[in-house]
């Protein structure tokens, strides 16, 4: 089973090979059809570091997700 220091590692791997991933043209309208629900759920996204909430919203920011709804998950400082 993994610890809770080993999971909030791989979850920020993932978030930041979808990131990486947003940044191609050919893959974002495929991960705009098929984003997963983690990517969605404030409870999952707050206990986030920094570094791994400034990759998501990055991520959303590639796929053009709407601005309110990333003020939603709290991400943005703005």
């Amino acid at each position: 089973m993994l610890s809770m220091n080993q999971s909030q590692r791989l979850i920020k791997h993932v978030i930041r090979s979808y990131a990486r991933l947003s940044e191609n043209s050919r893959v974002k309208p495929i991960l705009k059809e098929n984003l997963p629900q983690f990517f969605r759920d404030p409870s999952c996204i707050k206990n986030l570091d920094e570094i791994a909430k400034k990759w998501l919203e990055n991520f959303f920011n590639n796929l053009e997700i709407d601005k309110d709804e990333i003020k939603e998950l709290n991400l943005s400082k703005k």
